[in-house]
């Protein structure tokens, strides 16, 4: 079996025509664009796990416990944890596993005046939403007419020394260029994209084809601990989704 696996260098999503903003050191200033749809999502968390093949290649894919209440890779990192013949590459493999967050929102890159997909960290999405909700102090930042523009700025580029700070412009304008409905990104279906093109089977078949040595020990784990990650996905109910999960902001 062939799979055409994902490569996070290549394609975002689901077109090619989307450009991504993310945040290197120094400094950006964005319009933060209101919801595409009437639902008012003008945002959506994207959860995903980065695991190499044994060409060295990074490859992405989703992490389905939010969404499905359970992920084979999540297990798969689960079980390496526990694994008594780890060696410190698998316990460095392992944590390599957990799961990167990022929150997505349709922006105005204000360098170039182009719409793109702002990936941020949850703790820089955090800053935001507190203006956001300060309508009193703010006003109503997203509003197209009488919104703000936010200035992000990223000081470091390590996991200790990196920090971010928001601000948004103390002046109310509107959005700079001429936007249609048309013209923003459906954020849930860019994400939900995303995480179809993948099965359970596909991954399993990844797992298979480069972890070979340790994959036949996982199987067995799998079939004490979540046999519904053998075969076909499972999606159980609502009540059985969990709120606590092991999550990581990758800087």
């Amino acid at each position: 079996m062939s799979l055409n696996y994902y490569n996070p260098k290549s394609n975002e999503g689901t077109s090619s025509n989307i450009e991504y903003l993310r945040i290197k050191e120094g400094t950006y200033k964005v319009r933060i664009l209101p919801p595409k749809k009437d639902n008012g999502v003008w945002y959506v968390y994207d959860r995903k796990h980065f695991l190499k093949d044994n060409t060295g290649r990074i490859n992405r894919f989703p992490c389905t416990r939010f969404s499905k209440g359970s992920c084979l890779l999540c297990t798969f990192k689960d079980f390496l944890l526990t694994y008594e013949n780890k060696t410190p590459e698998l316990e460095k493999l392992s944590q390599s596993l957990r799961t990167n967050v990022r929150v997505l929102l349709n922006v105005v890159d204000l360098t170039d005046n182009k719409i793109k997909i702002l990936e941020i960290p949850h703790s820089v999405f955090k800053e935001i939403q507190k203006f956001v909700n300060a309508k009193e102090d703010w006003g109503e930042v997203l509003h197209p007419e009488e919104g703000r523009d936010f200035r992000i700025e990223r000081k470091g580029s390590g996991m200790i020394d990196t920090e971010y700070s928001v601000m948004p412009s103390p002046k109310q304008t509107k959005i700079p260029i001429e936007i249609t409905n048309d013209d923003l990104i459906d954020l849930e279906e860019l994400v939900d994209g995303f995480n179809r093109k993948f099965s359970l089977s596909d991954i399993h078949q990844f797992l298979m084809d480069n972890y070979s040595d340790i994959y036949d020990d996982f199987v067995e784990y799998l079939k004490r601990v979540s046999p519904n990650l053998m075969a076909v996905d499972n999606t159980p109910s609502e009540n059985d989704i969990p709120n606590n999960i092991d999550e990581i902001e990758e800087l």
